[in-house]
């Protein structure tokens, strides 16, 4: 019986190096808890400070609740502007920029505006 050598194939580039593996986060580039703490609440502090130059209210009915009041568009096309962003922040930093552009709308009035003004991604039927 004669045993016959196999030549092991070799590992591809894709999982050669553990840095590039599905998932894998270099440790220079975690954020320890702390820190990721800080971040979002400052976001959170600009984003409050953007609605308080707005009237930090809802133009329509009133309502000032920060959980459900939304930075909008007056004149519409925030999907293409949004594109331009390069983080969540992209928004908010517009907003203190040019506040005149923009309105605090509740979620609800938010919705309304867009179904009416036909911004919403029109879906087969």
């Amino acid at each position: 019986m004669e045993l016959t050598v196999v030549a092991a194939r070799p590992l591809s580039k894709k999982y050669k190096y553990p840095g590039r593996q599905k998932g894998y986060v270099p440790p220079s580039r975690k954020v320890p808890g702390a820190q990721r703490e800080k971040t979002r609440v400052r976001a959170e502090r600009r984003r409050t400070r953007a609605l308080m130059l707005l009237g930090g209210k809802c133009e329509v009915c009133g309502i000032n609740d920060s959980r459900c009041i939304q930075i909008d568009h007056i004149a519409g096309g925030a999907y293409k502007e949004k594109k331009s962003y390069r983080s969540s922040a992209g928004l908010v930093n517009q907003v203190l920029k040019d506040p005149a552009r923009f309105q605090v709308l509740c979620a609800n009035h938010n919705w309304i505006k867009r179904f009416e003004n036909k911004e919403t991604v029109q879906r087969l039927a």
